[in-house]
């Protein structure tokens, strides 16, 4: 595993280190018309997932709420017209786990979401017309699940001469010494399989991945002959190991402990209840940061399914797409993000 996980343990186990420019609040979680007033200011704008500082204020309109975790892991919930002002933090910890929470979001919640610039770091390979698919997930990093699902986007027609009839995918056992490095060989085929859409579940006919293994996963587009005319479009990936997995496991659970996804109803009655996505996307912010890019995006897929439109999960996607691709989902978010940080304060 990458060395930022043990680093990520120490602080589990550490006193977090506040200085006063960092941020010590973070908006986390936003329904309906919720704004902030920064410190020293006097006007209100629409924010969510933003972090906060000393002296800033958040306030909900009517049928409105927000959630906003503090640095020592408190987390204060804003019903329909409420405000906040985020005061000086106290080092008080609600419990181990909130000590956890509190280092998680001095990490990966601020540099995921909290961040207001959007710089893509050229990690993902272009696409282009002449590439017969362009992988999703997963790509490079790694994956907690053995059997994980392989998500693609279609191919451009012109790139297989006219609409493709199927994908051939094929998972590759990568022994070399520098992983990801020479490629895909054809003489270390784990398992393939076609299929006419464009995502392949992990077939239950073939066994699991071996933890701590490297992979590469290929997508052919193939023509209506069975042939794939292009070049194929390929990525890899490393498989968690069973400690690796068992600890961010139990870590999700202690999150959903610290923050439990109750629904919860405004005063106003005419308010619909929402459920608290807090520990989830904290758990998506983490992930991100251990290059669990798959991971993060199913977490984040499932808090878009109960609770669609929030900017946090819009947000943290995008940094996401922004690290490991594929750039052709990067570029609707990244302006939304934009839009959302450039407006006034």
């Amino acid at each position: 595993m990458p060395t930022r996980l043990g680093l990520l343990m120490l602080l589990f186990v550490q006193a977090v280190v506040v200085a006063a420019q960092e941020p010590v609040a973070w908006l986390t979680q936003a329904t309906g018309e919720v704004t902030v007033q920064r410190a020293g200011t006097d006007a209100w704008a629409l924010a969510d997932a933003v972090a906060l500082h000393v002296g800033d204020a958040v306030r909900t309109g009517r049928l409105s709420r927000a959630t906003v975790v503090l640095a020592n892991a408190e987390r204060v919930q804003l019903g329909s017209s409420d405000t906040y002002a985020v005061g000086v933090p106290t080092d008080d910890r609600a419990s181990d786990v909130g000590g956890t929470v509190a280092s998680l979001a001095r990490s990966a919640w601020n540099r995921a979401v909290g961040r207001s610039d959007a710089t893509a770091t050229g990690a993902a390979r272009p696409a282009t017309s002449t590439v017969p698919a362009v992988l999703e997930r997963p790509r490079f990093g790694y994956v907690l699940d053995p059997t994980p699902t392989i998500r693609w986007l279609p191919a451009q027609p012109d790139s297989v001469a006219g609409q493709p009839v199927a994908y051939r995918v094929r998972v590759t056992h990568d022994r070399g010494a520098e992983p990801c490095f020479d490629g895909p060989v054809s003489d270390d085929v784990v398992w393939t399989h076609t299929t006419t859409a464009n995502r392949l579940a992990y077939p239950d006919s073939e066994p699991p991945l071996d933890p701590g293994g490297d992979y590469y996963v290929e997508v052919h587009a193939l023509d209506a002959e069975g042939t794939a005319p292009s070049d194929d479009v390929w990525d890899c990936f490393t498989v968690a190991t069973d400690s690796t997995r068992t600890m961010l496991t139990a870590l999700h659970r202690s999150l959903g402990e610290q923050y439990p996804p109750h629904t919860e109803t405004s005063r106003d009655e005419a308010d619909a209840a929402v459920p608290d996505a807090t520990a989830d996307l904290l758990y998506a912010a983490v992930l991100f940061d251990l290059e669990f890019y798959a991971d993060a995006l199913a977490v984040l897929d499932a808090i878009e399914a109960a609770q669609p439109g929030l900017a946090s999960v819009r947000r943290l996607r995008t940094y996401v797409y922004e690290e490991a691709g594929p750039p052709g989902l990067v570029d609707a978010l990244l302006d939304e993000a934009r839009a959302a940080s450039d407006a006034p304060e």
